[in-house]
């Protein structure tokens, strides 16, 4: 709807937290090298004589259910290591083994099994650990922590591990070659460790270093691992070349031009990870694919806005943290906001060369993505706390095939050949508890075509930020400021300034104008947050976030606007000791007020919510915002300030217990406002584990929506601006479902699939006739019936003001139908480790009319009506260890 959702701040804590507690924990345990000669079989049992002279790490604590308590069953670990291994052997003893949970999965899910994880420090800098977890069945995880709370779970090591039930427990038995880690190179080394043991018929999670609930930090937690001395230099070389084949299937393939319904499909490249130093990699692709990854899912975005959807790409994810410059708050859209955003590389080709050519007279051929030719990336971080991130990727020229029906063909250009840096430092000072860092991000778009004047040609951002926690890591500061520069040809800048960023068309903008002489513009943008974050029960945090009239960092960067000045407040009870009703829970609330940079507010709102986690492990959540009145500057897309009424949100939902082989969560969204628009949302999701190696999920959602001044178009008339709206009925149905088999923890099937369905009615055409008035009606003029008229021939609504016979302008019918269908199946087969054979299939369709009605029988029957877009592809890698 038109709420202006400034800020919604439900959980603080997602600012990126440093630091280390200096008293954290005092454990420690020794490493026993293994004797000359001395090797170490990984199978799950402890033969071996370093295992019976190790030492034992023990005493493991609660942190659920019953905190501070010690586990209700007993763990010990050993560890041991070489020249290029360390090793950990943890003993699970149980005195129901028959109830351990084994759940077959494919790697790195998350499933409700028991699990052990081993978690290294081994910068020992107390915000960064490389973390290995394990299942009974043998389902391996894997993850990166970060700035001490923080992880990434995409990182993929290439570790051996191997795990054993018998009638006393089960036991798991590892082997991390230190070529996986980070380390300084020094003789003597100590380390940060922490074991894990999660017990899932009790949902018990005990860990080896205890730390309360209440306090702060992960990774600042850890014991201590000593007893390591002279590992050599770690050569660290890793080649991962690929091939595939595969075709394109589709009926629409065929033309008279192109008869064959298939295109085939080949290609080849590289994946290369060096360790530079013990503490240092560089990594690098040529030419990558990415056909295996899961598609987007389907949205409906009525606004001018981009939708941001999340990475999924390996090269990109992997890591990803370093580079993270974050100049958002909380868990809003602004959380978004960031000076690098990945997705920008690679991306579709901006130029749509089908406006130029009619596709009834020609056939047009054009990339859906770009060319990645190289990417590479350096990362790691030094002995004295300083991590470092450098990534460099180039994409290539793209063009268009035009086919015509003669037979000559010719290529239009569609997206410059681009390079994309990204320089990112950080640095700790306090044991962690402060770190003090900066970017700089650069694009260059190499454009020699006037067909591509339409894109800047430079952008270059920078940034510094800084985080701080103090008295005893229950307070911190977060603060970020960010500078940014794009240049360009005219007609580019101009574009930049008219963008839905920013409006500097905006008639009644007194502090910003439009100049269509420029080839530059900057801006400036930053974020302060002071805030209690841990000790006792009440949490609270104050702040600010800013972003001028001229920032834009969209060519390698996220942000949805700017031009605003936002403050906030959040308090926050927070209780989690349990009681004979619930385990935890919390409340939130949240007031915020936004101005512009013209000193006019924009709005002023606020919200309570929370959430709580009932002694069967149910969950439920709910919460109320309301936006108090205030002006639109973007309602109208470079129009005047807009007036919009008072509005509330209402939501809540419900999870089960993820235990069982059954469970699921329901959600429900309503929104009203007094200008008597109003929506309602809802969705199920249920998942279904009938084996211990077959999950199936299914979840569908619905929504219906009234928007009574919804956006149409803007017409200029005889040198008159004319802003149309009108109410829009709109519904949104869709099912998402995927099913996953495992046949072992090496190779497995997965599918995932998603129709989506969305219509949209418009009726009540309206001009806005006093943008600024108070009261609805006298906001708008609402078109008689003898003004408006419908061409159905031309699929046109006209307008004639005066009723004379002659019409005064047109504009398209805005009613739509969207329907699509996304549809991935793949086969992943680790035959050996690091090396991955994958059978993909991915269906796509496509359709659109313009009716308006939502029916969802024949919605669906028009859907699957259409030809559907065909890809079969199988793609081998091979893992190079040098």
């Amino acid at each position: 709807m038109k709420t202006k959702k400034v800020l919604v701040i439900s959980l603080f804590v997602s600012i990126g937290i440093a630091g280390s507690q200096l008293d954290a924990s005092e454990k420690q345990v020794m490493a026993e090298k293994l004797s000359p000669g001395e090797r170490v079989t990984i199978d799950g049992v402890p033969n071996e004589p370093v295992w019976q002279r190790a030492p034992k790490g023990a005493g493991f604590i609660q942190r659920n259910p019953n905190e501070g308590k010690p586990g209700t069953e007993k763990t010990l670990f050993q560890v041991a290591y070489d020249n290029k291994n360390i090793y950990f052997f943890v003993y699970a003893y149980d005195s129901e083994p028959n109830k351990i949970k084994a759940i077959l999965s494919r790697r790195d899910t998350y499933t409700s099994s028991d699990w052990i994880s081993v978690s290294i420090d081994s910068y020992n800098d107390n915000r960064t650990a490389f973390e290995f977890w394990v299942n009974p069945a043998g389902v391996k995880r894997d993850l990166i922590r970060f700035d001490d709370e923080n992880r990434d779970a995409n990182w993929d090591p290439i570790w051996y591990c191997a795990t054993r039930i018998d009638g006393a427990g089960w036991y798991a038995e590892f082997k991390i070659p230190f070529k996986e880690l980070r380390f300084p190179e020094e003789s003597v080394q100590e380390w940060g460790l922490q074991v894990y043991r999660h017990i899932a018929r009790k949902h018990e999670d005990q860990y080896w270093t205890y730390w309360s609930k209440n306090e702060v930090g992960w990774v600042s937690h850890y014991g201590t691992l000593i007893g390591l001395q002279n590992i050599p230099r770690q050569k660290r070389v890793y080649i991962f070349p690929y091939t595939l084949g595969g075709a394109k299937v589709s009926r629409e393939l065929s033309t008279s031009i192109h008869p064959e319904k298939y295109d085939l499909l080949s290609n080849i490249g590289c994946d290369i990870k060096v360790g530079l130093t013990n503490n240092m990699t560089m990594d690098m692709t040529i030419n990558p694919d990415f056909g295996q990854v899961e598609a987007d899912p389907g949205v409906l975005n009525l606004s001018a806005y981009e939708t941001f959807y999340p990475e999924k790409r390996p090269f990109f994810v992997e890591g990803n943290n370093i580079f993270g410059f974050k100049l958002g708050i909380g868990d809003g859209f602004l959380s978004g906001n960031s000076l690098f955003y990945s997705r920008r590389i690679g991306r579709a080709p901006q130029r749509d060369v089908s406006d130029d050519y009619s596709s009834d007279t020609c056939l047009i051929n054009q990339p859906e993505w770009t060319t990645i030719l190289f990417a590479g990336k350096i990362s790691g971080k030094t002995k004295r706390g300083l991590s470092l991130g450098i990534l460099e990727a180039v994409t290539s020229n793209e063009y268009a095939k035009i086919t015509l029906a003669s037979g000559q063909s010719r290529k239009e250009i569609i997206e410059p050949l681009t390079s994309y840096s990204v320089a990112r430092v950080q640095k700790d000072y306090r044991n962690g508890n402060t770190t003090l860092g900066g970017i700089i991000t650069y694009t260059h778009r190499y454009i020699n075509s006037d067909k591509l004047d339409f894109l800047r040609d430079k952008a270059l951002t920078g940034g510094i930020d800084f985080t701080s926690l103090f008295w005893n890591r229950k307070y911190m500061i977060d603060f970020a400021l960010a500078y940014s520069y794009v240049h360009g040809s005219k007609y580019a800048i101009r574009l930049t300034q008219e963008s839905s960023a920013r409006y500097f068309q905006r008639p009644d903008a007194d502090y910003v104008s439009l100049d269509t002489n420029r080839t530059f513009l900057n801006g400036y943008a930053g974020k302060l947050a002071f805030g209690k974050i841990a000790g006792g029960h009440i949490r609270a945090a104050i702040g600010g976030v800013t972003a001028s009239p001229g920032f834009e960092v969209n060519d390698l960067g996220y942000m949805r606007e700017v031009d605003n000045i936002i403050w906030f407040t959040w308090l926050a009870y927070v209780e989690t000791t349990p009681s004979h009703f619930y385990r935890n829970f919390q409340i939130n609330f949240n007031f915020w007020s936004a101005y512009n940079f013209g000193k006019e507010k924009t709005t002023d709102g606020g919200n309570i919510n929370g959430h709580i986690v009932f002694n069967n492990y149910w969950g439920f959540y709910m919460g109320s915002e309301l936006q108090l009145p205030g002006i639109s500057t973007s309602a109208l897309r470079g129009g005047p300030a807009l007036w919009r009424e008072k509005s509330m949100n209402i939501w809540m939902g419900m999870v089960t217990d993820s235990r069982k082989d059954i469970y699921g969560d329901i959600s429900i969204k309503y929104y009203t406002g007094e200008d008597g628009s109003n929506s309602f949302g809802t969705q199920l999701g249920i998942t279904a584990r009938p084996t211990q190696n077959f999950k199936l999920s299914l979840s569908p959602r619905y929504s219906s929506s009234l928007d009574t001044w919804a956006w149409v178009t803007h017409i200029e008339e005889n040198g008159n601006d004319h802003y149309i709206l009108a109410e829009l009925k709109y519904k949104v149905a869709a099912l998402q479902m995927r099913f996953d088999f495992t046949i072992t923890p090496n190779l497995s099937i997965q599918f995932y699939c998603e129709p989506f369905l969305a219509s949209g009615k418009y009726t009540k055409f309206k001009e806005v006739s006093n943008p600024r008035a108070r009261n609805f009606n006298d906001r708008f003029t609402l078109f008689s019936d003898k003004q408006i008229s419908y061409d159905a021939g031309e699929n046109l609504y006209n307008i004639d003001y005066n009723v004379n016979g002659d019409v005064d302008f047109s504009f398209d019918n805005p009613n739509f139908n969207m329907r699509q269908y996304r549809a991935n199946f793949v086969v992943r087969w680790e035959y050996l480790p690091g090396s991955i054979l994958y059978l993909v299939w991915t269906q796509n369709i496509n359709s659109y009319s313009d009716n308006g009605y939502f029916e969802l029988y024949r919605e669906m029957k028009n859907l699957f009506r259409e030809s559907p877009h065909n890809v079969f592809m199988i793609k081998l890698s091979y893992l190079l260890n040098i």
